[in-house]
């Protein structure tokens, strides 16, 4: 995913899908109990999206989000995280015989729903025809706020991706619940005291976004990131009062921040010495006091460290405007 270096701003995305016929798509699918801990691996020749622990296939040569102002121009699997816009411009369709999956935070109008389960989580599903002649078959968990449309001209396509969908309660490759709101605050809970931010020395980390509590980007970090990363968050300034000159009158329109404008972003780090924890959390109208938290220790996020943090936020502040002068 591009690193998007833009003002905080509350922007949203609505999707929309075509309408048509109704078709009854009734399944259950679960094995008693709840979502299940863990997810298998996609099968070879596959890729697979995950938001908020509702998985989902596609074949591995359909690039991720081709789309262009929000148009798909080739087959491809999108993922829609809650807070990211789409670009407005006039642009010529494409044929319409392509396959399309997306996932994301905003269910599709004009459809009727049957209820399910699916990993033993609440499911609604429908299947209907597209005004362009496609099957569609749409999945929406509202527990999570999740849907999934699958839409192609190949019905083979469309069962597929269905019978790939999976539900889990912790993210298979980062270990991060799905479900807290431990984070909120910008600090973790229940973690032994160090006078060191990060003390040990990791060999891995992961990056875990929540947004109202779910669960939404996620990224590794190994290799010459890992130790950029931990050399900025080892190197952070003391937390400061001050306010930044580019936040005058930010609080005017404080009250249209969303939770999807300032998530908290869990950094997880893995090594001989342990496991440790941090939340690093923009503040939107206060930028010079954005932090970063291991709970005992707090430090100030600058352009350092905010470069060396994985792109994992929908939105970011200029860089340029993080160092106070």
């Amino acid at each position: 995913m591009t690193r998007r270096l833009v003002a905080i701003a509350v922007i949203t995305c609505l999707a929309a899908v075509g309408c048509g016929a109704h078709v009854v798509a009734d399944r259950v699918r679960s094995a008693g109990g709840s979502a299940s801990p863990s997810a298998s691996a996609a099968p070879a020749g596959m890729q697979r999206a995950w938001l908020r622990g509702v998985g989902i296939d596609a074949p591995a040569q359909w690039l991720r989000d081709d789309v262009h102002c929000g148009t798909p121009m080739a087959d491809t699997l999108i993922v829609e995280f809650t807070g990211e816009g789409t670009e407005a411009c006039l642009i010529s369709r494409p044929p319409a015989a392509l396959s399309v999956i997306s996932i994301g935070t905003s269910r599709p109008d004009n459809a009727v729903y049957d209820e399910t389960t699916i990993d033993d989580v609440p499911a609604r599903e429908a299947t209907r025809q597209t005004d362009d002649g496609r099957t569609e078959r749409l999945i929406y968990f509202p527990d999570r706020d999740v849907y999934v449309s699958i839409a192609s001209p190949d019905e083979s396509v469309v069962q597929a991706a269905e019978r790939s969908v999976q539900v889990t309660d912790t993210d298979p490759e980062t270990g991060c619940v799905v479900h807290t709101h431990e984070y909120d605050d910008g600090a973790p809970t229940g973690q032994a005291s160090s006078f060191a931010i990060l003390p040990g020395d990791p060999t891995s980390a992961a990056a875990c976004v929540y947004v109202n509590g779910w669960l939404e980007e996620t990224a590794v970090v190994t290799g010459d990131k890992l130790t950029t990363l931990m050399n900025a968050i080892r190197a952070a300034p003391a937390t400061t009062d001050q306010r930044a000159p580019d936040d005058t009158g930010c609080q005017s329109v404080a009250d249209l921040v969303t939770p999807a404008d300032n998530p908290p972003m869990l950094l997880r780090f893995d090594g001989p010495d342990g496991k440790w924890r941090l939340v690093a959390k923009i503040n939107p109208c206060t930028r010079w006091q954005s932090t970063i938290s291991s709970g005992s220790v707090t430090r100030r996020i600058d352009q350092q460290l905010l470069l060396a943090l994985p792109p994992v936020w929908t939105s970011y502040p200029d860089p340029d405007s993080m160092d106070i002068p």
